[in-house]
């Protein structure tokens, strides 16, 4: 019995391995043969850190218009790290801060202001050069299981990305990642700069995600 089994999955086996080696390979892509190779230079070793601190999972990366690089890490802590163009440790931003939880993403717009999207908190937020916030959206869940804010406006949730339009500082933010509560707010004139935010987002991960626009904040 047992050589019978053996004889019946072996021959399943190459059953599947004939059916699949059968079906026709579909032709490569024109793309293939007209984007132009990148060319890139891979550096070692590049980034510095100083001593007893350390990189984890880099979620996100950014450079502003001086050539320093952004890392947004999640591994035990949150942390937001700014190095220079030469790979040299330059500051720690945010440390410890309220909307830091699970990195997702991080972005430096037209006037280098830094913006981080957090996952675990629902929140973006809004740094001048200076480091310093400028600006919160979205709220962290409560610590306390259970409780709710009185006032619930259509809340973030699993904020995953977000950029802005140079022109006006226009900001569209996705969130979601097969937990979304679909939704958008926010003024006419960015709504089509949104939406192909919003398709560009869908394509890069599986997900179902809301979208927020939000105005510049006014002094």
């Amino acid at each position: 019995m047992k050589r019978i089994v053996q004889f019946l999955l072996t021959a399943a086996m190459v059953m599947l391995a004939a059916t699949a080696s059968a079906q026709p390979v579909p032709p490569r892509a024109t793309a293939y043969a007209t984007a132009p190779d990148i060319p890139y230079e891979s550096v070692p070793n590049f980034l510095k850190l100083p001593p007893n601190i350390y990189l984890g999972e880099g979620i996100g990366v950014a450079r502003n218009s001086k050539g320093h690089i952004f890392i947004f890490t999640r591994s035990g802590d949150t942390r937001l790290f700014e190095f220079d163009q030469n790979g040299t440790f330059v500051r720690e931003i945010g440390q410890g801060l309220y909307g830091f939880e699970m990195a997702h993403g991080v972005r430096v717009d037209s006037q280098d202001n830094i913006w981080t999207v957090d996952e675990g908190t629902n929140m973006v937020v809004k740094f001048n050069p200076e480091g310093r916030v400028l600006m919160t959206m979205g709220r962290r869940p409560e610590a306390v299981e259970g409780l709710e804010p009185t006032a619930t406006p259509v809340p973030f949730n699993a904020s995953a990305s977000a950029c802005t339009q140079k022109k006006d500082g226009k900001m569209a933010r996705s969130t979601g990642v097969s937990r979304g509560n679909a939704a958008r707010s926010g003024t006419t004139n960015s709504v089509a700069f949104a939406t192909v935010w919003f398709i560009f987002q869908f394509a890069a991960m599986i997900g179902r995600r809301s979208l927020m626009v939000s105005d510049p904040p006014r002094s």
